[in-house]
């Protein structure tokens, strides 16, 4: 991680508000789809970010919602939102 990335990460926990552990699962969740560059990992947190999601609660509520609209709708109409 270069500089300028760490600061984009400082960035989200001082200005924006999110919590270490927020960055910590945007982590994973790259990794998870295969997806280890810093650009995915940044566009997962400013989806949330944007989104309003800046606790591990609110991750978690965002995950469970997307689990419950998947049930009513087939696979093929469903997007993770963890996939940019």
């Amino acid at each position: 991680m270069d500089g300028q990335q760490y600061q984009i990460l400082t960035d989200y926990l001082t200005l924006d508000g999110m919590e270490l552990e927020v960055i910590k699962i945007a982590i994973d969740k790259a990794a998870d789809n295969g997806k280890r560059s810093f650009s995915y990992i940044n566009s997962i947190l400013k989806n949330w970010r944007q989104n309003g999601i800046r606790t591990m609660v609110q991750v978690e509520d965002e995950q469970r919602l997307f689990q419950q609209k998947k049930q009513g709708q087939s696979d093929d109409d469903i997007q993770d939102p963890f996939i940019y």
